[in-house]
């Protein structure tokens, strides 16, 4: 479970710099070059420990098959889509997330019978902000706050969490010690 539990959230970085740079299109190339860079020094600090402690248990084909599926699980259409501004594509896009999520309930399942637990957020996006009053895509995330659901016996979930407390969430579930290059702090409310 350490193995796709730190998969998942070496996803969420990969993710963010394979992308993030788009919201910076005015920062020069190199810029968003470095701290995509920056970005995906994180997510290999998550994705090498993964494929190692999994290497024990999986084959490599296995790894990359769930590699595979966990980015399939994270998805970030609604955010791309919102991005657009085009209405049409938002409504095909909010119906794909709804089939969705009876997917997601039977990985949870899945997860839970085999004593797992998971944790499952959302990338805020804009969806629900997609044009500026003068008509023009807004390229910005909205303030909107984010859900987080914790399938682990936990006391609870602090308020006010961001990004950047997700990896560190998901290192406490696994008991593994947050290294001090990552800022965030665990969601996970104190015992």
């Amino acid at each position: 479970m350490k193995t796709i539990a730190l998969l998942f959230a070496s996803n969420v970085f990969m993710t963010a710099a394979w992308y993030g740079h788009l919201r910076f299109k005015e920062t020069p190339l190199i810029g968003v070059i470095l701290a995509s860079w920056g970005i995906a020094f994180a997510e290999y600090c998550m994705a090498v420990p993964a494929n190692r402690l999994g290497s024990a248990v999986y084959t490599t084909v296995q790894l990359k098959t769930v590699q595979e599926i966990v980015t399939l699980l994270n998805r970030h259409g609604g955010n791309a889509v919102g991005l657009s501004g085009k209405d049409g594509e938002l409504v095909v896009a909010r119906k794909r997330r709804t089939q969705d999520l009876g997917f997601v309930g039977e990985v949870v399942e899945a997860v839970y019978a085999r004593g797992g637990a998971c944790l499952i957020t959302a990338d805020h996006g804009n969806c629900d902000h997609m044009l500026e009053p003068d008509g023009s895509p807004n390229t910005a995330h909205s303030l909107n706050p984010v859900p987080v659901i914790v399938t682990a016996d936990v006391p609870g979930l602090r308020d006010g969490g961001i990004l950047a407390d997700v990896a560190p969430t998901v290192l406490e579930l696994l008991g593994i010690e947050q290294p001090p290059q990552m800022t965030g702090r665990s969601l996970i409310a104190a015992r």
